[in-house]
């Protein structure tokens, strides 16, 4: 919404601040799968894998898009 609604003088920074997000979530992963690894129930340790590479897969692509919709803006 900012990147669209947002003011023109300021959008960028919400490309900027989609990366750092874009940047955390893909950061975050590396935390589950690490913890995930040593689990004994390796069902819920699989279960724990998928929900968050789902969410890295949903992050992301928002991120993206997001992205690609400031950049467009940026360069008129």
């Amino acid at each position: 919404v900012l990147a669209v609604k947002g003011s023109r003088m300021a959008v960028s920074d919400v490309g900027v601040g989609v990366q750092f997000v874009r940047t955390a979530l893909l950061g975050a992963v590396m935390n589950v799968y690490i913890n995930t690894k040593s689990m004994k129930d390796r069902g819920k340790a699989g279960e724990l894998n998928r929900e968050a590479e789902e969410l890295v897969r949903t992050g992301t692509e928002a991120a993206d898009r997001i992205y690609g919709v400031v950049l467009a803006g940026l360069r008129g």
